[in-house]
């Protein structure tokens, strides 16, 4: 067992105290120290005794909570203070009001476990420094735009008459699951996201003047009429969340009252993307445009803060928010369209006809795929195992047309079919993988088949690896200048209105493309130039994202990347036909806009349909001359080997 600094102790008995000598906590001070200079080089340790402290072996990493951390030091130093690394580093260091006092708790504790913290602790090795480490900003996470916090926008005293104000309305207060809050002006209705039934009391008067004062510095351009109060306890919290979007304006401000306290940020299209902001105690945090209309704000149930500027410890106390908003007087009309609770006269809602499917497509796939094509084509190259092994079965010479090829992985000249390729420069360079089915299909293909690639991407299916004829055809022009790229074959085509002749084709691909069509009748009509394309007894591999990301108890590797993500709370999963920005874990609806970013922190929502288990092959039953060969599941995806026959 190695313990946090990275020494290995002897196995002792657990009733046994551990008895470290002189020389030996030296040595561990000095690997401790080592591990310091790797992490914090800046900071500068010290020979003489000093404030601070140094403390190996402290943090929650090596099972000391904060709670024990704490009560260990303020034995010796009620006001002593913490600077600590949760989950990132092995030490803390505790500040003192005094070098005694400091000097009393080296003595005390180093060397040893102290009394009070859990059976997994080890030995704590301190060491005196002359300064704390320089504040390191997660620089990953850009901040929300549009955010701002206002300091001191509020004195002691009008702090005073605010929480006065609020003693005669204690019987108002509504108690929720982690708070207390308190309406006033008009009740916000959490059950239906609505605030449009006056509450029992007006706004305080006590407000007005701090609501003049937002006025003046033209924070709200209308009066705010809505006020929230909430109550939080040590220990509190409230869900991440995005205000409803139609109910108030595009301002909301907190005012924070009688302690400070730190709020995470949440983009909504990346929830693992946290911003944590401290709101000290007077302090006014302005929320418009895109931090209040796209990225969620939540405050984490626990007793400890660690302010994101420092990393000093806090210690959560009593805290009020007055919160201020101006109800709205029509429904949002926002730029986040996306993020926005309504489907603005049926634009974001799920398409049911041809016209409104194909703008959904044109804006959510075709101009995403323009935008991304470059990184695409890095990441896209691993071949569907099914893919290839459909590919196999070709005999040589065939044509083969890959619709859809991406970066044109499967248009590679290693076999002897005649390739024809086509999305871009990001997508190339991560869509190199072939599937496993896709693999086996094309492995099936007899030498000299004339395969089409329908939706090549990248190309990846359209390397000459064997003997089969490649055509891949796409809707992207940047994917389909890397794929022609690479040496494969490819035109730009439409899915549904593909530009070969009836039956030329031996067999055909269509790799994640149908899942990007947004109406029943647009997928089916995709089905059908397969079909078309395909001579009598030609066979076609389809492959689409699955609603079920776990199968037969195996998780895809798409929801264990996602493992990081926050859930989905239950009275959000109600869309009313509505599309909706995936921004949890397990899809909650089977038409979603999914995130993408890349390299430079850019985003992107691509639409897709998911796929319930039996819907592909009950879609493909349904075109004419169309049998279903084999349905198989992969990584998450439903997979259909067709085989087109005579009617």
């Amino acid at each position: 067992m190695r313990d946090c600094c990275g020494s290995s102790p002897k196995t002792v008995s657990l009733n046994e105290p551990r008895k470290l000598n002189a020389e030996k906590i030296r040595r561990k001070i000095g690997k401790c120290l080592r591990q310091l200079q790797k992490h914090d080089p800046d900071v500068r340790h010290s020979l003489q005794p000093t404030q601070i402290l140094f403390v190996g072996n402290s943090s929650a990493l090596c099972g000391v909570s904060f709670d024990e951390l704490e009560k260990v030091f303020i034995e010796y130093d009620e006001s002593c203070q913490f600077v600590v690394y949760p989950n990132k580093r092995p030490y803390s260091f505790v500040h003192f009001s005094s070098i005694d006092n400091a000097q009393r708790a080296f003595a005390a504790l180093n060397g040893k476990v102290p009394d009070g913290v859990g059976p997994n602790a080890l030995p704590f090795f301190i060491a005196y420094v002359e300064n704390l480490p320089c504040a390191k900003k997660d620089e990953q996470v850009r901040p929300p735009a549009d955010l701002r916090v206002l300091m001191n926008f509020v004195d002691e005293n009008e702090e005073q008459e605010l929480m006065a104000s609020l003693k005669d309305c204690v019987y108002a207060k509504t108690k929720l699951k982690s708070r207390k809050v308190v309406h006033f002006g008009y009740k916000f209705n959490y059950d239906t996201n609505e605030a449009d039934v006056p509450a029992e009391n007006a706004i305080p008067q006590s407000c007005s003047g701090i609501i003049d004062r937002m006025m003046r510095a033209g924070i709200f351009t209308e009066r705010p009429d809505q006020l929230t109060v909430n109550i939080y306890e040590p220990g509190n919290g409230i869900p991440s969340h995005v205000d409803s979007h139609s109910p108030f304006g595009d301002t909301i401000v907190s005012l924070s009252l009688m302690s400070d306290l730190v709020m995470e940020f949440r983009d909504f299209a990346n929830t693992s993307s946290v911003y944590n902001v401290l709101l000290p105690r007077y302090s006014l945090a302005v929320m418009q445009g895109e931090s209040r209309y796209r990225w969620k704000h939540g405050i984490a149930k626990r007793k400890y803060d660690i302010n994101p500027d420092n990393n000093r410890l806090i210690r959560r106390q009593l805290r009020v928010s007055f919160t201020f908003r101006k109800v709205a007087s029509q429904k949002c009309q926002c730029s986040f369209i996306e993020y926005c609770d309504w489907d603005r006269n049926g634009t974001m809602k799920i398409p049911e006809d041809d016209e409104h499917g194909k703008r959904i497509e044109d804006d959510y796939v075709t101009s995403v795929y323009e935008s991304i094509a470059d990184h695409f084509d890095k990441t896209r190259h691993s071949q569907w195992v099914a893919v290839a092994e459909f590919l196999k079965e070709l005999p040589p010479s065939s044509l083969l047309f890959d619709v859809g090829c991406g970066n044109g992985k499967y248009l590679a000249r290693k076999d002897q079919l005649i390739k024809v390729e086509s999305i871009a420069d990001h997508f190339d360079k991560t869509r190199h993988s072939q599937w496993v089915a896709v693999a086996e299909f094309l492995k099936e293909l007899p030498p000299s088949s004339l395969l089409f690639d329908v939706g090549c991407g990248n190309g990846k299916y359209l390397a000459r690896k064997d003997q089969l004829i490649k055509i891949g055809c796409d809707m992207c022009d940047n994917l389909c200048r890397i794929a022609q790229g690479k040496g494969g074959n490819v035109v730009r085509s439409d899915a549904l209105n593909l530009s070969f002749r009836d039956s030329i084709a031996d067999a055909a691909l269509s790799i994640a493309v149908i899942h990007h069509l947004s109406t029943e009748k647009r997928r089916r009509r995709a089905i059908e130039e397969l079909m078309r394309i395909l001579r009598i007894g030609g066979c076609a591999c389809v492959t689409v994202w699955a609603m079920e990301q776990t199968h037969d108890n195996v998780v895809s590797e798409y929801l264990k990347m996602r493992g990081n993500k926050c859930h989905v709370q239950m009275n959000r999963r109600d869309s009313r036909g509505r599309l909706r920005v995936h921004e949890g874990q397990d899809f909650t609806q089977q038409d979603m806009l999914v995130p993408w970013q890349n390299a430079n922190g850019e985003r992107f929502l691509r639409y897709y349909h998911l796929f319930v288990a039996g819907e592909l092959e009950e879609l493909c039953s349904g075109v004419p001359n169309c049998e279903v060969m084999k349905s198989l599941y992969e990584e998450g995806n439903w997979i259909v080997i067709l085989k087109k026959i005579a009617q």
